[in-house]
C-alpha cells in the first residue's frame, strides 16, 4: 500500500494538530526559546476561518491559531501558522507570504488591528530541504543596497527527516505528538514494522479512553493509506499499538480500540479506493475499464466518478 489517497499526509497532520492541546505540545518543542517565552501556548485557539483560495489549497494544510502573549505589556495576539510539507517546496517564502497576506487582508476587512504571523514549517519528505534566504530566489549573490526593497521574514523549521529519533522523543514530551511525528518520519519505510519500538517508545499514552481511540483510528487510517506494507504486516502493527498503549485483553478499553481499528481500516481502504478511481479518471480510463482493472463493482465506480466529475 502506498500514497493512494490525495494528500493523506496533510490530512493526518491536520487531524492530529487541529486539537489545540496537541498543537501547543508541538509548538513547545519546535519554537525557539525566546519566542516561547513570549507566548501563552495554553491560550491557543483554532481559527476556523479559511484563508485558503483555490491556489493555496495545493500548498497548505490550513492550520491557523490565535495565541495570547504572556506579558501584560504586550496586548497583541499572535497568529501561529502551522504548515506541513511532505515534499520540497522550492519557493516556500512565496507560499507563506501569500498565506500571511490572506490572513492580514481578512483582519483588515474585519476592522481588526493587524497581528504578527509566525509560520512553522514541518517537513518529512525524502529529498533534502535547503533553507535559504528570500533574496537567493533571485541570484546566488545579491547587492546589499537592494535588500531593503525585498520582503524579509523568517519561518520556524522542523525537519523530521534530519532530526534523530532520540531528539524527537526528548524534545516533544507529549506522547501523542512524538508518536505522530515519528510515524510520519518512518511511514514510507517498507519495513515500517521494524521501527515500531522507536515510534511507540514510552508505552501507554496519557488521555481518556475515547481520546486514545480517536488517535488509534487516525493512526491506523494513515498507515493503511500511506504504508508500503502488506495487510498482514499492518495488522501486526495494530496489535502492537494495543500492547504498547497498555490495554488488557477483553477490557472495555480494548473493545473501544478494536472499534477504532475496524473504523480506521475501512476509512483508509475507502479513501484509497476513491483515490485510485480519481487517478484513473485523470488518465482517461472509462468506468468499465476502471471496474475491470480494480475489481470494483461498476455501480460503485460510477458513483465515485459522478462524485468527482
Amino acid at each position: 500500500m502506498t500514497d493512494q489517497s490525495p494528500k493523506p499526509h496533510d490530512r493526518f497532520f491536520k487531524l492530529i494538530f487541529s486539537e489545540p492541546s496537541q498543537a501547543a505540545a508541538l509548538l513547545r518543542g519546535a519554537l525557539p526559546a525566546g519566542l516561547k517565552e513570549l507566548l501563552d501556548l495554553d491560550s491557543l485557539k483554532l481559527d476556523n476561518n479559511s484563508y485558503v483560495d483555490d491556489r493555496l489549497k495545493e500548498h497548505f494544510a490550513d492550520l491557523v491559531f490565535d495565541c495570547n502573549c504572556h506579558s501584560p505589556a504586550l496586548s497583541m495576539k499572535l497568529v501561529l501558522l502551522i504548515e506541513h510539507k511532505s515534499y520540497v517546496s522550492p519557493h516556500i517564502h512565496l507560499q507563506l507570504l501569500r498565506y500571511m497576506l490572506q490572513i492580514w487582508e481578512k483582519m483588515e476587512t474585519n476592522g481588526e488591528p493587524l497581528q504578527p504571523v509566525i509560520p512553522l514549517v514541518v517537513y518529512h519528505g525524502q529529498a533534502r530541504w535547503r533553507a535559504i534566504p528570500f533574496w537567493r530566489y533571485f541570484a546566488d549573490t545579491f547587492p546589499e543596497n537592494l535588500l531593503p526593497y525585498l520582503p524579509s521574514f523568517e519561518y520556524v523549521y522542523l525537519n523530521l527527516e534530519e532530526k534523530p529519533v532520540e531528539d524527537i522523543q526528548i524534545t516533544f514530551e507529549n506522547k501523542f505528538v512524538f508518536q505522530t511525528l515519528l510515524l510520519m518520519k518512518f511511514i514510507r519505510q517498507p519495513n515500517l514494522d521494524q521501527y515500531i519500538d522507536q515510534i511507540f517508545f514510552g508505552a501507554k499514552v496519557d488521555g481518556e479512553e475515547e481520546q486514545v481511540t480517536r488517535f488509534f483510528r487516525k493512526f491506523i487510517t494513515y498507515i493503511y493509506q500511506c504504508s508500503k506494507m502488506e495487510k498482514q504486516a499492518i495488522e501486526k502493527i495494530e496489535q502492537s499499538l494495543v500492547e504498547y498503549w497498555g490495554y488488557e485483553p477483553g477490557s472495555p478499553a480494548e473493545q473501544l480500540l478494536n472499534e477504532g481499528r475496524a473504523a480506521g481500516r475501512e476509512e483508509g481502504r475507502e479513501e484509497g479506493r476513491e483515490a485510485i478511481v480519481r487517478s484513473m479518471m485523470g488518465k482517461g480510463f472509462t468506468g468499465a475499464e476502471i471496474a475491470n482493472l480494480t475489481d470494483l463493482p461498476l455501480e460503485e465506480v460510477a458513483q465515485m466518478m459522478a462524485k468527482y466529475s
